[in-house]
């Protein structure tokens, strides 16, 4: 889902429809005309959402988990990093870095400097 700003969609509609607004001489209007019509129809009856503005946060470091990072926003932690062995032996790491907060959906815009 996107969100648009719908308004200045129907201007430019609505401009099309004057431009198309010919008829033949039974006094019925060309397809393009009837295709504008139609879709100023459906977006005016498009259903319409409440909006929440984009809250912004940053990652602060876990009082307690080195490898974990808390939102400042709805202080929930994330590991930003996982450490193991595979069954070869071999050791592995995997770094997360996330630009969203996964539980609360909020923008993170900076970092802490990672030891």
């Amino acid at each position: 889902m996107r969100l648009i700003d719908a308004d200045p969609l129907i201007l430019k509609i609505k401009d099309y429809i004057e431009e198309y607004n010919d008829t033949d001489e039974n006094g019925y209007h060309n397809l393009k005309w009837c295709a504008m019509k139609e879709s100023e129809m459906v977006i005016n009856n498009a259903p319409t959402i409440e909006a929440e503005p984009i809250r912004h946060g940053r990652w602060e470091k876990h009082p307690y988990e080195r490898e974990w990072d808390v939102c400042s926003c709805c202080k929930q932690g994330t590991k930003r990093r996982e450490f193991g062995v595979n069954d070869k032996g071999k050791e592995w790491v995997t770094e997360y870095s996330y630009t969203y907060c996964p539980w609360c959906g909020a923008r993170m815009e900076e970092h802490y400097e990672i030891d």
